[in-house]
This record gives C-alpha cells, sequence and structure tokens, in this order.
C-alpha cells in the first residue's frame, strides 16, 4: 500500500511537467447499481485514464446512469457534484478527485487547471486525506518562470451550506501577511512566485493550513467546516490572532452566535441591546429606542440591512429589535474609523450583514417565547447555485395587558409583526445576483383611543462581479421606506389621522482592486435621492371638523464619490486613506421664508419669500470627508492605533423628548438647516495574550459635533409649516475613554467593558433670547459618564450553558423645578440650570440557562429551551422622573419600566 502511494505521487509529479495528450475521451454504456471503486475500475479497464481519490470521500455514492458518446468530464460531473466532490483531470488523462476543494488557474494562453498533490508523510504506512491533514496545493506548472508575483483570488465558503465565511483570514506565514474575506466571503492576495505555508481561519470554523506553490495566478477556493462546540472550548468572538492587525480603531464585531448567548427579555435575541455592551455605546434607558455611540445622538447613526438604511431600529417602543436574528450573519460597528465607502451620518455606521441561504439543502430555524414567535425557512432552489431565504416573526403580547387591573391598559393592543426575503443566485464563477426584502409593522392603541401604526420597508437588488484576480465589483440598487400614522375615531366630529414618511433610494458602485498585498484599494460612486413628507393631517370622515394640512414635501438629492487604500507599508505598520466627497441638493417643489439677519427668525421677521419649481436647487452643499487611520505594531500581539475622521449628515431627527419615539419626524437641509458635521479623533493600544485566548484593548476619543439642533422652549413640534423659525443650533464636545477585556475560548468566556464619557453641548445663536441655558455647555439629554458592562458565559456541557450580563451606568441628566413662586395669583416654577441633576444610577442583571435536546447528529430536528430572568435583583431602575404641584407643594415621581425581576421561558429549535 505505501508503495501504491509514493508511485501514485510520482506519477502526479510527472503529469505536472508532461506534454499532455488530449482529454477529448467519450465513455458509452450502461452502469447500473455500482460503487464507485467499481465505476472506477470500469472507466480504466475500458478507458486510457487513472482516477486517483480517497475511498472515504467516495463510499455512499451509487452509480445507475447510462452514457453515450458523453465526455468524461461530462460525466463525472453528473456522477461526482450531486456530492459536492470536485475533480482535476491532467494532461496525461490522471483524474485526481480533489473533495470540497476548488482550484481553477486563471484563464491565460495555454494554461491548464491547477493539480492538487497529495503527500504522505514519510513514516506513515498508511494515508487517508482529509480536510484537516496535510496537502500540498500548487497552482500552475513548476516549469513556469519563478520571477514576478501571482495573485490568488476565490470565495470562502461553509462547506455544509455554502453561504460565505465572512471574516475569515488567508495568513501566509513566510511574509507575515494575508487577506481577510469581505461580506460576500471573496479575498485576493498577491504575493511573489514561490512556495508557502498558508492558514486559512474564522470563528467557529476548523482552521486548516496547506503548503501552496504558487507558478501562476489562480483561483482557490476554500470550503470551511463548522467547529462544533466542545466541552473545554468554545470561541464567541472573531477576533482573534489577526484582530490587531485590522487598521480601525473603534470597529466592534458581533457574531450571530454570540448575540443569541446574551440574556434578554422575553428570551428575544436582540443584536440592539447586544451592542449596548459593548464599550461606548450607550441608551437612554429601559425600554427606549435607539443607541448612542460616543456622545453621538440616535440620529446620528447608520444601521444597514441589505445595504439600505434602515431609519427605525425597533419594536415594541425599544423594547425589540426591528431585525429577526434569524436572518443576520454577522455584524460590524464602525464607532471611529469609519470607511469612506460609508457616508450620510457621522457618528456610527452598524452593518448588518444577511445569511445568504443553504445551498446544499433545506434547513430551518424557529422558536417561540411568552410574547413572540419566529420562523425562518433556507434552502437550494438549485443545488450550488442559486438560495433563498424567508422569514417571519409576529407578537401576540395582548393577553398579557388583559391581565392588568388597569381598565385602560385592559382595553389597549400592541402588536408587531415584521418578515424578510432573500434570493442569492450564482451565475457563473465572476458573476452572483442577490435580491432581498424586508417589511415591518408596528402598532399601538391606548384604551380603545388613538391609534399609532408604523412601517419600515426596503429593499435591494445587487450585482457582484469579478473582473479579475485583483479587481471585484458590486453594484446595487437600494430603497428605504419609513412612515407613521396616527387615528383616532373616539370621536367622529374630531376623528383625524396624521401621518409622516421618508423614503430613500440609492444606486451605488462599489469597487475592490488588489493591486499586490500590501494595497487595497477601494472606489465607487453613489447617488440617493431623498423625499420626506414631514406631515399630513386629514379628516377620517366627511363629519370631521379637522381642517386638512399638510406640509410642504421636501425634495434631496446627493451623489458622492469616494476612495481608499488601505496600505500595508512595513512588516509593521499598515496605513488606511481615504477620502469622500459628498454633495448635497435641496430641489424644490418648495416655498421658503427670506428672515431679517438682525432679528431671530419668526413669523414677524420674514422679509421674503421664495418659490422653488420642481427640480429646482434651493440650496446646495459640498464637503469633503476624510477618513485617516495608521496601525503600528512593534512586536507580535500588540498594536497601536491612530484614527481621525470628518463626517457630514444632510438629514436631521428631531425630537422634544429624552428618548426617540417612533414619531419623531426627520428633516432634510435645506436653506435654513445646515448639514451636521462631526470630527473625531480616536486613539488606542490593542494585545492579545495566553494564546490569543485574552484580548485587551483601550481606546479614547475627542469629537466635535456642530450643527446639531434643538427645540426652543414651547416650540411646534408636528405640521410645523416653518420649522426652521422654532429650533436653534447646538454643537458637541465628546470625549471619553473605553476599556475591555475579553476571553474568547475556554468553556469560561466573556467579556468585561467600563466606558468614562462626556457629552456637553452649547447653543449656537447671535441672539440671547434663543440662547439654551444662558449660553452655557451642559450636559447632553443621554450624557452618562460611567458606564460598566459584564458579559459572562459558562459551558457546562454540549448540552447546558449558562449566560449572565451585568450592566451598570450613570443616570441620565434631569432639569429639576427649585422653586416655585407667586405671579398675579399663580403659581410659577422656577427651574435649575438645563439638566444640572441626574437621575439614580441604573443597575441591572440578566441571567439565562440554556438547555439544549439530544444531540444526535442525524436527528431530524435539534431544540433547546432557555429560561431567562431578567433584572433578577429586582432593581427599580428610574427610566424618569415628573413633576406635579400639589397643594403648592411640587412632588417627584419616579417612573420604572421593570421593577420587578421578570421570568420567561423560550422554546427554538433548528433543522
Amino acid at each position: 500500500m505505501r508503495l501504491k502511494i509514493y508511485l501514485t505521487a510520482l506519477i502526479l509529479s510527472y503529469c505536472l511537467v508532461s506534454e499532455g495528450q488530449t482529454r477529448d475521451i467519450r465513455i458509452s454504456g450502461n452502469f447500473t447499481n455500482l460503487s464507485f471503486p467499481e465505476f472506477a475500475a470500469a472507466l480504466e479497464s475500458g478507458y486510457s485514464v487513472r482516477l486517483f481519490y480517497n475511498p472515504e470521500w467516495v463510499g455512499d455514492i451509487v452509480i445507475t446512469r447510462s452514457f453515450n458518446d458523453t465526455p468524461v468530464k461530462e460525466a463525472l460531473e453528473q456522477v461526482l457534484l450531486p456530492y459536492g466532490i470536485n475533480f482535476y483531470i491532467d494532461p496525461a488523462n490522471f483524474i485526481v478527485l480533489t473533495g470540497r476543494f476548488r482550484v481553477k488557474e486563471a484563464d491565460v494562453t495555454e494554461a491548464t487547471d491547477p493539480l492538487y498533490i497529495y503527500k504522505p508523510p514519510d513514516d506513515s504506512p498508511q494515508v487517508i486525506i482529509t480536510q484537516d491533514e496535510f496537502q500540498i496545493i500548487e497552482i500552475g506548472r513548476p516549469t513556469d518562470n519563478m520571477t514576478g508575483s501571482v495573485t490568488i483570488s476565490g470565495y470562502i465558503r461553509n462547506a455544509e451550506t455554502g453561504e460565505p465565511v465572512i471574516g475569515a483570514v488567508l495568513i501566509v506565514d513566510e511574509i507575515k501577511t494575508g487577506s481577510m474575506t469581505n461580506q460576500y466571503g471573496y479575498y485576493s492576495l498577491t504575493l511573489p512566485k514561490g512556495s508557502y505555508h498558508a492558514e486559512v481561519s474564522c470563528l467557529g470554523m476548523k482552521s486548516i493550513t496547506r503548503q501552496l506553490n504558487l507558478y501562476a495566478t489562480g483561483t482557490l477556493d476554500v470550503d470551511l467546516k463548522e467547529n462544533l462546540i466542545q466541552l473545554g472550548s468554545v470561541t464567541v468572538t472573531s477576533s482573534g490572532e489577526y484582530s490587531f492587525q485590522r487598521n480601525m480603531v473603534g470597529l466592534e464585531k458581533l457574531d450571530i452566535r454570540t448575540v443569541k448567548l446574551i440574556p434578554s427579555i422575553m428570551g428575544e435575541p436582540d443584536i440592539i441591546k447586544t451592542t449596548l455592551l459593548l464599550p461606548g455605546v450607550q441608551s437612554v434607558g429601559e425600554g427606549s429606542a435607539g443607541f448612542h455611540v460616543r456622545g453621538g445622538s440616535a440620529d446620528q447613526n447608520l444601521v444597514l440591512l441589505y445595504d439600505a438604511p434602515l431609519f427605525n431600529t425597533s419594536h415594541f417602543f425599544g423594547f425589540f429589535s426591528a431585525v429577526n436574528s434569524d436572518v443576520i450573519s454577522d455584524l460590524s460597528l464602525y464607532k471611529g474609523g469609519i470607511p469612506a465607502r460609508y457616508g450620510g451620518r457621522i457618528s456610527s455606521v452598524m452593518n448588518i450583514v444577511a445569511k445568504d441561504g443553504n445551498k446544499k439543502e433545506f434547513s430551518g430555524t424557529g422558536g417561540i417565547s411568552p410574547v413572540t414567535a419566529h420562523l425562518m425557512i433556507e434552502g437550494p432552489i438549485i443545488k450550488d447555485r442559486t438560495s433563498f431565504i424567508i422569514s417571519g416573526r409576529s407578537t401576540y403580547s395582548n393577553w398579557i395587558l388583559k391581565l392588568i387591573d388597569d381598565p385602560a391598559l385592559r382595553n389597549s393592543r400592541i402588536s408587531f409583526w415584521d418578515t424578510n426575503i432573500r434570493l442569492v443566485h450564482e451565475i457563473n464563477d465572476k458573476n452572483d445576483l442577490e435580491m432581498s426584502g424586508y417589511l415591518s409593522h408596528d402598532e399601538f392603541s391606548f384604551n380603545n383611543d388613538t391609534l399609532y401604526s408604523y412601517n419600515n420597508m426596503l429593499g435591494s437588488i445587487k450585482w457582484r462581479h469579478i473582473y479579475n484576480e485583483k479587481l471585484f465589483g458590486v453594484f446595487s440598487l437600494n430603497h428605504s421606506t419609513y412612515n407613521y400614522d396616527i387615528s383616532s375615531e373616539s370621536q367622529e366630529e374630531l376623528s383625524f389621522g396624521l401621518s409622516h414618511n421618508i423614503n430613500y433610494t440609492d444606486l451605488k458602485a462599489l469597487f475592490t482592486y488588489y493591486p499586490n498585498y500590501r494595497h487595497q484599494v477601494d472606489f465607487g460612486v453613489e447617488y440617493g435621492r431623498y423625499a420626506v413628507l414631514p406631515g399630513d393631517l386629514y379628516p377620517l370622515s366627511d363629519s370631521s371638523l379637522v381642517v386638512p394640512l399638510t406640509i410642504d414635501k421636501q425634495n434631496a438629492f446627493s451623489p458622492a464619490i469616494f476612495i481608499s487604500d488601505e496600505i500595508s507599508l512595513f512588516t509593521n505598520l499598515n496605513i488606511y486613506a481615504g477620502i469622500r466627497f459628498s454633495t448635497f441638493f435641496a430641489s424644490g417643489p418648495s416655498v421658503k421664508n427670506v428672515y431679517h439677519p438682525d432679528f431671530p427668525k419668526s413669523s414677524s421677521t420674514v422679509t421674503d419669500t421664495l418659490y422653488f419649481g420642481k427640480g429646482e436647487v434651493e440650496k446646495s452643499y459640498l464637503n469633503p470627508e476624510i477618513r485617516l487611520s495608521v496601525n503600528y505594531f512593534p512586536i507580535n500581539n500588540f498594536s497601536v492605533k491612530l484614527n481621525y475622521n470628518s463626517t457630514v449628515q444632510y438629514i436631521h431627527q428631531i425630537s422634544n423628548t429624552a428618548s426617540i419615539s417612533p414619531t419623531d419626524i426627520w428633516v432634510l437641509s435645506d436653506m435654513h438647516i445646515k448639514p451636521q458635521k462631526g470630527d473625531q479623533l480616536s486613539a488606542g493600544i490593542y494585545s492579545n495574550f495566553l494564546n490569543n485566548s485574552l484580548e485587551l484593548s483601550i481606546e479614547g476619543y475627542y469629537k466635535k459635533i456642530r450643527n446639531m439642533i434643538d427645540f426652543k422652549g414651547g416650540s411646534k413640534l408636528l405640521l410645523n409649516q416653518h420649522i426652521e423659525a422654532d429650533i436653534v443650533d447646538l454643537e458637541g464636545d465628546a470625549k471619553g475613554i473605553e476599556f475591555m477585556i475579553r476571553r474568547t475560548k475556554g468553556r469560561m468566556n466573556g467579556w468585561i467593558s467600563y466606558t468614562y464619557s462626556s457629552i456637553m453641548v452649547r447653543s449656537v445663536t447671535s441672539f440671547s433670547e434663543e440662547e439654551v441655558n444662558s449660553g452655557k455647555s451642559y450636559p447632553a439629554n443621554y450624557d452618562k459618564p460611567h458606564d460598566l458592562s459584564i458579559v459572562f458565559n459558562y459551558i457546562f456541557s454540549r448540552r447546558v450553558s449558562f449566560s449572565s450580563t451585568y450592566s451598570y451606568s450613570t443616570g441620565r441628566p434631569i432639569t429639576y423645578p427649585i422653586a416655585s413662586y407667586s405671579f398675579y395669583g399663580n403659581n410659577v416654577l422656577h427651574y435649575s440650570d438645563r439638566n444640572q441633576f441626574r437621575i439614580p444610577d441604573y443597575s441591572r442583571l440578566d441571567v439565562a440557562l440554556t438547555v439544549s435536546g439530544n444531540l444526535k447528529s442525524r436527528k431530524l430536528a435539534r431544540s433547546n429551551f432557555t429560561f431567562t430572568v431578567f433584572n433578577l435583583l429586582g432593581r427599580k431602575n428610574v427610566y424618569s422622573i415628573y413633576f406635579k404641584t400639589e397643594q403648592n407643594i411640587v412632588q417627584g415621581y419616579k417612573i420604572s419600566i421593570f421593577a420587578q425581576p421578570i421570568p420567561s421561558v423560550s422554546y427554538s429549535f433548528k433543522f
């Protein structure tokens, strides 16, 4: 047997330099109920071919087929490809089965496909080739000229599902460099010709190491197998050995498996709430929608799903995420170094990457909790080529309201649902097409009176194209709509409906060019179009006395171009340099007031009125946005990073509450409302310890924010035709330091994060009567200097795991009435400085225990129960304080959302 293996290796090595013979062999005949070894023997005896293969790969293959003058390549494709087995035919008609690896040489003159050569260890009496064992992969011919460089590129996919593996890293040991797959699983690496040892690894996947003999440019597609959780070892984060080499400061990545480990209210995994456990990310409080990043307001975060912006990120007034976790593959949050390809927001970008769908077999996940149910089904339409995902989620929470003693709440109702659909089609090796859609609906009615409903809808069509091994392009058309409606029919004569909506559509072309292993150049162009209806009031019946009123629609278009280069100057110094030129054109039809420059804007200071026709530009803006990052790693597993970011935002969300609500309005920049601008400088140190099982990061930042807007006191939010007269400009100064230590391996894992930060704002106006807080700086509504999060996971066994989170933060600012006096018989309150006081500090402990069912691999479905206790200690965390005057005494009342422990049990399954 050993002799046979050595002869096989020798013959295959000889084939690399042979001149080759014709491969135009055709076969005929009937083959009935043959095993693959019997089929191979029949081919070898009847035709001039030899087959080499691993018997374990073909043990389940039974062949019953007829061939009539069929090319041998086509016949083997019919037999092997349904089982996911690739093969290669060399010029001498030696046929080598290569398993799940596909290596194809690029289109060059007189080139042939690459060949896998299996080289067994010298001391091994018998060798069975598996994915985890040593292999040599050769691309090109050894006789090729050995000078110059070559490029290897391709996709890294999940072997079980065919989906792209995002963030997988291919590292070449000899030159200490590598390439990371993008969100489509694509990578490209240019390096000198020669022999290398390369490792491919990713979170939750089995790493593989191969020797690469590179003689020519070629394509190397890699299929990674999932790494099942072992009793003594589990990885819950994707940072790993390569993380310290990433150039961006403030980049946080979350795998969906991490999200599902975190205890959550009613057992519903929530990506937004999970990000609040990361340093530099905060919320106003429990039950609040949106989040705040490094001192930015909630509207300054760009949340992307299918590359389309998601304007409302929550259900149930902030209690649940708007995105079903079943469809999510990966999440990246850019807090500091925002790549030049992203624009439109000034504080952060959250890119939610959805699953492509299983291209191998049908599968699905689902679950049920006390208030929600969800189901996701995925599978192939054309095996290995076309996949689909469809999901749905809904709530049935009204039964809880029926149990409450308060009659008003018993007569209330609240519900939501959302659905996702996605199709991904591989046209050929160089082209992929995907279509995605998302739709959600929420509604709430209090005491059978006013009905609040709001909707998200977005869609995306995307075409991915590989021009060559160095150039990759993505073309997309994205659309997003958000609208809310408020209606009341309790009194017929006062019945009304009020609606607000925002529409955004963009076309985008993004190209990635890999000149060599030291450069990755991204460049592209984007064209966006906005249409906002600030408000539309209308009667609901003919007998209603409500007078219709429609606020003028706002329109704008916003082209942008961008380019960036990620450069590896030396083995220990990387630089990211990018620039984005964004433009914004506010256009008609519109009517704009002109105000006297020496007086505050008001109806009494209007000096002229301008009328703009359809498509006529009323105001334009052009802004360069600089993105610069430097990463220096003087020793292994230690790096120092610096970053500067300038960003611009042309859209504003206006709210008169501390927490954003679904009924806040969006407005566009125009001749009166300037775009928001942000400048951030950040730095950090990063280190990995104990064989990369411990990660430490410390980051500091300073951010300057200009042209934020706030309401003047007593202003009208809804149905304001000239809202510019009721707002005032603000500027903010945010600074902070973030600390995080994370354990990523072993049965006990998790992280500790702590942030000390400050965000101070002040009004910017030439008129003293418009000043807020007498022109002095004051804490923003969401300023919380101390923020601590602890995440702890413990794996008892493959069936039982425990998770807990603890959160502590300083109470948010609040303005108190500090005195009262009588004025002409009326009691008047005197308030403190703006946000001078704070509500009590926040503290909460959550725990969860997950028990899995039978883990037999051949079981039809796998299931688990999760037992969760939200707010285990029953702390009455204060959400807000309101004041009432009772018997000439001002009395404060504290409001708590969850004042006691909330236990729940949820059931989930996967098939």
